[in-house]
């Protein structure tokens, strides 16, 4: 088998849907799939440059974006096939269009979603592990001074700011996977969607 070439599998869905452990398991079935994850080079720009308040925050992450749209235009000039997984939602549709176009890419996309009380309790359950990279919790942090935690949202905020953002994006052929229940989740239908649209 095949990957047909110069295509963007871009994987995104609500926080705490499981996109980083989908992911590993799309490698596995296509390990050709170059991974770029927005989140990793994200954590490089707070150790990096830190922030001193929520606001601060947001403009980094604008900059920590515009960083990485311009890393994978670079990776589409090398025609690789790529894996995108980030809660990608409607205000980045033009971002990744003007890429796909740009670059003469093809777009598929799997979307992760669930009851959002399950999808919250999972995120908050994520942000308190000790691997998860803390600066995501703290809306002051510096690498090696000062970190200030900041509060978590509340389920309302969670499910509100989830259905403003609209995760739906539908950039080229779309599967849409139910994560509620990870104990009897069945990847089959995402592994047969895959291997229709990725493979020759």
């Amino acid at each position: 088998m095949r990957i047909v070439s110069r295509t963007l599998l871009i994987l995104t869905g609500w926080p705490g849907a499981g996109k980083t452990r989908t992911a590993s398991m799309i490698r596995e079935w296509h390990p050709s799939l170059r991974l770029l994850s927005y989140d990793r080079l994200k954590e490089a720009w707070y150790e990096a440059q830190g922030f001193d308040s929520p606001a601060a925050r947001r403009k980094l992450d604008e900059k920590s974006l515009a960083a990485f749209w311009r890393l994978l235009g670079r990776e589409m000039e090398t025609g690789a096939d790529i894996l995108i997984e980030y809660p990608f939602c409607e205000k980045h549709v033009p971002a990744l269009s003007a890429l796909l176009e740009r670059h003469g890419y093809r777009g598929v996309t799997v979307v992760l979603e669930g009851e959002p009380k399950v999808l919250w309790q999972r995120y908050m359950g994520r942000d308190r592990r000790s691997n998860r990279h803390v600066s995501y919790v703290c809306d002051v942090y510096h690498k090696d001074g000062l970190k200030i935690r900041g509060r978590h949202p509340s389920l309302e905020e969670y499910r509100r700011e989830g259905l403003q953002k609209n995760y739906h994006i539908n950039l080229g052929e779309t599967y849409v996977m139910d994560m509620t229940d990870l104990g009897g989740l069945d990847f089959s239908g995402l592994k047969a969607f895959l291997a229709e649209h990725l493979e020759a």
